[in-house]
């Protein structure tokens, strides 16, 4: 098999598994009702913001530099956003500015 049909043999695989994985709890999973899927439902997503809050921090090093002062001050800005507006694109992307903005302008 020459390599052009191997990597579309292989990327229509792999979409048809993304795909199936995807679908599965639905077909799986009859009755939507569920206490197991209200309480995943309820905890799941702050545990992936936590998740990828530990994960964005985990390298900063801690001093007076441009980074560090930009992960914390656009942490500040994400927390207080989230709790003000209570919406979690609005508090990421005005995170992402701030940080942006602190790292390139200082």
């Amino acid at each position: 098999m020459n390599n052009g049909i191997y990597s579309y043999v292989l990327i229509l695989l792999m979409s048809v598994v993304t795909i199936a994985l995807r679908f599965s709890p639905f077909v799986l999973i009859k009755n939507t009702d569920s206490k197991i899927i209200r309480y995943y439902g309820n905890i799941l997503p702050g545990a992936i913001m936590a998740m990828l809050v530990v994960f964005c921090l985990k390298d900063t090093a801690i001093g007076m530099n441009t980074d560090s002062i930009g992960k914390l001050v656009a942490l500040v800005v994400i927390t207080v956003m989230q709790y003000w507006k209570d919406d979690s694109i609005l508090s990421i992307i005005s995170g992402t500015i701030t940080y942006m903005l602190i790292i390139n302008i200082f």
